[in-house]
């Protein structure tokens, strides 16, 4: 869609809404995965910042995740602003998306919109790296309830002994680092 085209769609959301309308929009393309990061904060608070008082800021929503923290931080600027906080999630919303939707007043969803679980991940240089194509390398987050999850299995699906879940929690620390298990 053109840059005037949403901007056509931004002006009628507000005009019908009442609101300020912000979008914030990350990929879910496979290879070119965009996330809710902390970088967010200033761009959000330019944009806050155009706004001259307004009544009620609406958020367009649509993330695969992020950082949680980010996350929090998005939403408690935005109410710095206003106390009228709406997201408008058309489709993805999911796990630090989930977050910041917890914060709203009054949240509106499309047919087809998801919120999910939030699941904290450690997203650091010292996390798992897989190569996504020659010579691009893409660090994997690692999930909380993906470590829990593991330790379930190894426990309780497979039942195994203090040597055995020994042995498969090293099998995990030789894959992922251990300090990010914290």
């Amino acid at each position: 869609m053109a840059r005037g085209e949403r901007i056509e769609l931004i002006q009628a959301i507000q005009k019908h809404r009442g609101s300020r309308l912000i979008c914030c929009l990350t990929s879910d393309r496979q290879g070119a995965p965009g996330i809710i990061a902390k970088d967010f904060i200033p761009k959000f608070f330019e944009h806050l910042s155009r706004f001259q008082q307004p009544k009620k800021i609406d958020v367009f929503l649509f993330t695969t995740g992020g950082d949680t923290l980010a996350a929090f931080g998005l939403m408690r600027l935005v109410r710095e602003f206003t106390n009228s906080v709406a997201t408008l999630v058309p489709e993805k919303c999911h796990s630090a998306g989930t977050l910041f939707v917890l914060g709203s007043n009054e949240v509106f969803m499309g047919r087809a919109a998801t919120l999910t679980p939030i699941d904290p991940s450690v997203n650091t240089p010292l996390n798992p790296q897989v190569e996504v194509g020659p010579g691009m390398r893409q660090i994997l987050p690692v999930s909380v309830e993906s470590v829990a999850g593991y330790k379930a299995l190894v426990k309780d699906d497979w039942g195994l002994n203090d040597d055995a879940t020994g042995a498969a929690f090293r099998i995990l620390a030789d894959r992922i680092n251990p300090p990010r298990f914290g």
